[in-house]
């Protein structure tokens, strides 16, 4: 489900969730907007407000996730080595996100095989030899 998510008075986005109980909420992608790092997989707790969006409470569990986030170049994001990269990330059981075109945010399991610095500098490296 989606929620507008309010951080301030000023600030507020659509965000998708999945409610866990009354004002309980795990995101399931990054805010951009939130004062402070949230990622998806943390539960909040948000307050229903009358027009309708909630104010953003507090983080009541982090996710089990490690994140990383990079800036990448717009060649790779149009590549099948980004395409490829972001299936193994799928594949280790994480998850992706890219934004405006050239912010690649990355979210897998503590317990992992997968380096992702690794893995994206041989696919960026694949990636250049392609062009």
């Amino acid at each position: 489900m989606q929620i507008r998510l309010r951080f301030d008075d000023a600030s507020q986005e659509q965000s998708e969730v999945t409610q866990l109980g009354t004002n309980r909420f795990r995101l399931e992608e990054t805010p951009l907007s939130a004062p402070e790092p949230l990622y998806p997989g943390d539960t909040i707790e948000a307050q229903p407000l009358q027009d309708g969006s909630y104010r953003f409470g507090s983080i009541l569990e982090r996710s089990p996730m490690s994140h990383y986030s990079w800036v990448v170049p717009r060649s790779f994001v149009d590549s099948a080595a980004y395409h490829e990269f972001t299936k193994s990330i799928e594949a280790a059981g994480g998850k992706w996100e890219g934004i405006a075109g050239g912010i690649l945010r990355v979210h897998l399991p503590q317990r992992t095989d997968v380096d992702p610095e690794i893995a994206l500098q041989r696919f960026l490296s694949s990636e250049a030899g392609e062009a």
